[in-house]
C-alpha cells in the first residue's frame, strides 16, 4: 500500500503557505473480486457501466461479463448483440428499431434465464432454443405471423414465467399454441383480439399462479374458462381489471354445466379488482365459493370510481356468506 503526498495551500493573510499531508489512497472497490463487482455492476443501467471502463485497466473489459444487460434503440444499431457472453437477464426495448436490428444468435442463448422484449413488430428466426430460459416477459410486441409466436414459445423448454402485455396477435391468435409443462406463473395484460379467435392450450402441468389483466367480456371469460381446464393444478387466481359492464353471466349460464377441476380440487386463492356488485360478479362469486373445495381467501377490492358504501358491502357479504359453499374455512375480504 503507497502513501501520496497530496500539496494543499494554506491561505494566510496575503502569504500562501503549501502544506503537504500524507494521504493514504487505496482503491478498495477495485480490488473486490470479479463476482462481487459484477453484482454492484447489475443494479446500474448499462450505458453508465460502460461509461465507466474508462476508470482504469482493471475497469476496461469488466462490463463483458456483467451477467444482465439492458439495452434499448439508443444504443443498439444494426450491429446487433453480441451473445458469446454469459448474459443471464437481457431487457430489450426497441420501439424504433427494424426487425433487421435484433440478430438470430440472440434467439439462441446457451445462458439466458430472464428475456424481456418490447418491440413494435419481430421476425422471429427459423431455429429458437433457450435451454435455460425461466423467464419470459413480451410487452407491447407484435409478431409478423402466427409461426413466429409458436417457434419463439416452443423454443423455451424450461419456461416457468410467462407474461404477455399488450400483445398484438389480432391476426393470429386462431393459430397460437401457448403449451410449456414447466410453466408456473401466466400473466395475461391487455391482450389484443377479437370474437372468433381462440387461443388453442395445450396442458399446463405445473402452472399454479393466473393473473388475467384485462377487463374480462363476454368472450373473454369464455377464454378463461378454456384455458383453466387445462391447468389441474391453480391454486392462486387473479381478475385484477374486473369484469366489463356489459359481461352477461347468469347462475344457470350453460358454462356452469362443466367446471374445471382446478377450480374444485386445487384453488386456495381468487382475487376479483375493480367489484362493482353486478350480478354478474356476484353470480361469478357464488359459483366459486359453491365448487372450490379446498378455497382459503377470497379477496375482493371494490372499484376506485365507486365510493364505498358500507350498505351495499353488507348485503354483498350477506348474499355471499349465506350460500352453500364447499369450503368452509374460506375467508372473503373486502378492500
Amino acid at each position: 500500500m503507497k502513501s501520496k503526498k497530496l500539496p494543499m495551500i494554506e491561505h494566510k493573510g496575503h502569504k500562501q503557505h503549501k502544506i503537504e499531508h500524507s494521504v493514504d489512497m487505496v482503491d478498495y472497490i477495485s480490488n473486490l473480486p470479479d463476482c462481487i463487482l459484477h453484482h454492484i455492476l447489475s443494479f446500474i443501467p448499462t450505458e453508465e457501466v460502460v461509461k465507466a471502463s474508462i476508470l482504469s485497466t482493471r475497469w476496461k473489459n469488466l462490463w463483458v461479463s456483467i451477467p444482465n444487460i439492458d439495452i434499448d434503440d439508443t444504443l443498439l444499431h444494426a450491429r446487433g448483440i453480441d451473445d458469446r457472453n454469459p448474459l443471464k437477464e437481457l431487457d430489450l426495448c426497441l420501439l424504433d428499431a427494424i426487425e433487421s436490428v435484433i440478430p438470430e444468435s440472440m434467439f439462441n442463448s446457451m445462458s439466458l434465464t430472464t428475456l424481456k422484449i418490447e418491440v413494435e413488430w419481430i421476425k422471429i428466426p427459423s431455429h429458437v432454443s433457450f435451454p435455460c430460459l425461466k423467464t419470459l416477459h413480451l410487452l407491447n410486441v407484435g409478431f409478423m405471423n402466427y409461426d413466429d409466436v409458436n417457434r419463439l414459445l416452443s423454443g423455451c423448454s424450461v419456461l416457468e414465467n410467462l407474461f404477455l402485455e399488450e400483445c398484438q396477435w389480432i391476426y393470429y391468435l386462431e393459430n397460437t399454441v401457448i403449451s410449456s409443462s414447466t410453466l408456473s406463473s401466466f400473466t395475461m395484460e391487455s391482450i389484443i383480439c377479437t370474437d372468433n379467435m381462440p387461443l388453442h392450450f395445450q396442458l399446463f402441468p405445473n402452472l399454479i399462479h393466473l393473473v388475467l389483466s384485462k377487463e374480462v367480456d363476454n368472450y373473454t371469460f369464455r377464454v378463461l374458462m378454456d384455458l383453466l381446464y387445462f391447468c389441474p393444478i391453480i391454486q392462486t387466481f387473479c381478475l385484477s381489471e374486473g369484469f366489463e359492464h356489459g359481461l352477461d353471466l347468469g347462475e344457470d349460464d350453460r358454462i356452469w354445466l362443466l367446471i374445471p377441476i382446478c377450480v374444485s380440487n386445487c384453488l386456495k386463492t381468487v382475487t376479483l379488482k375493480n367489484f362493482h356488485a353486478n350480478d354478474s360478479e356476484i353470480c361469478f362469486l357464488k359459483r366459486v365459493l359453491k365448487y372450490a373445495h379446498v378455497l382459503e381467501r377470497m379477496d375482493i377490492w371494490w372499484s376506485k370510481t365507486q365510493l364505498q358504501d358500507v350498505k351495499k358491502e353488507t348485503k354483498v357479504r350477506k348474499e355471499l356468506e349465506t350460500i352453500e359453499r364447499r369450503s368452509t374455512d374460506c375467508v372473503i375480504k373486502f378492500s
